[in-house]
């Protein structure tokens, strides 16, 4: 960095860090990351090697010049967590992810612990992070709040705390107005920055553990042995594929007799789970016309329709016609044929009608 003095590198290099963004050219991208990220952590060495901190020590005891290079680890963790777990190359990989987030972690768990021992962290904050594992493997179950309730209180009041440290912090990209500022007014700027950090460091625990666990399992998944075939089993398979088709046939009969699952449970070929009746079904297909043949004759189907109550019989239908060929049904009919015709000789049509109902 040149003659600049350590409060100058420092500025410079947080200026880098807030205007650094992902490049469409990956190695770029990896070059100008690694390049950050060097500098941020000979910053930080330098800041070590100075002895400036110790956890025996008050805040008051830190110069205000001092004051605003507690935050190198937050900064260190933060553009970690944002940029880091690539490759080489700058491609995404998940393993490189899980190793980069599991130390941001420990970098964030680092700053909240030395911003706890100068007092900087609320009561609440001291609490949760006493709380914690000590080894830094945290969990879902330490941070998020099962209550929706609270949960949606927290938030609340984190936004708040945000939007209050964000306005009184814009102070700070004024050089000018800061150095004409009274010392114990800068001081307490600092100290709000490093109380705001720390909110930011506790939603960012918060957000990685659930990524982790995301990245675990996905890792877990890929590190399952993939069946692979040895000399013999490849010796196997050439002899059953003799007398085959070369080429243009389907491997869905031919592998009927490959094991679905491997010793570990792992699927091997897609399967279909057919129920037993179903089997019996088809095993009971195979060999036949391929169509379905009637079982009974129509006489048959009819009997047992009418034995089962599926079709009613008309026995009324052979007592009518037995009737009309009797010869007293037949004068039966002609009587009454003629007592209408009296009727109708005795009675015009329509004389009944009176319209005497009517209206």
């Amino acid at each position: 960095m040149g003659d600049l003095t350590l409060s100058e590198e420092f500025d410079a290099v947080v200026e880098r860090l807030n205007n650094f963004h992902r490049d469409g050219n990956r190695a770029a991208f990896v070059k100008q990351y690694n390049d950050r990220l060097d500098q941020l952590k000979d910053l930080d060495n330098k800041v070590d090697q100075l002895h400036l901190f110790s956890s025996n020590e008050p805040l008051d005891d830190i110069s205000t010049d001092n004051l605003k290079f507690l935050a190198i680890p937050y900064h260190l963790a933060h553009f970690m967590e944002q940029y880091g777990g690539v490759r080489s190359d700058g491609a995404p990989d998940k393993r490189s992810r899980l190793v980069n987030l599991l130390h941001a972690d420990s970098i964030y768990m680092g700053f909240l612990h030395r911003a706890q021992d100068y007092g900087i962290l609320t009561k609440a904050q001291s609490e949760l992070l006493d709380s914690l594992k000590e080894n830094n493997q945290l969990e879902l179950s330490q941070i998020e709040i099962r209550d929706p309730v609270l949960r949606r209180q927290r938030k609340i009041e984190n936004y708040k705390k945000e939007k209050a440290f964000r306005e009184a912090l814009e102070v700070l990209k004024d050089k000018e107005s800061m150095k004409e500022m009274d010392d114990e007014v800068v001081r307490n700027i600092l100290q709000e920055q490093l109380q705001y950090y720390a909110l930011k460091s506790f939603e960012a625990l918060e957000g990685n553990v659930m990524e982790l666990e995301l990245l675990k399992n996905a890792t877990r998944f890929e590190e399952q042995e993939v069946p692979t075939e040895n000399d013999s089993d490849r010796e196997r398979k050439k002899q059953d594929q003799k007398g085959k088709f070369d080429k243009g046939f389907t491997d869905k009969v031919e592998s009927i007799d490959n094991p679905v699952f491997s010793d570990k449970g792992r699927v091997l070929r897609p399967f279909t789970i057919v129920p037993a009746q179903t089997r019996e079904q088809i095993r009971t297909g195979i060999q036949g016309t391929g169509q379905k043949l009637p079982t009974m004759t129509v006489e048959e189907f009819v009997d047992h329709e009418l034995k089962n109550g599926g079709m009613v019989s008309n026995t009324n239908e052979h007592e009518d016609n037995d009737d009309k060929d009797n010869d007293q049904y037949q004068d039966k009919e002609t009587y009454k044929q003629r007592e209408l015709d009296e009727f109708k000789d005795y009675h015009a049509k329509g004389s009944g009608n009176t319209k005497g109902n009517m209206g």
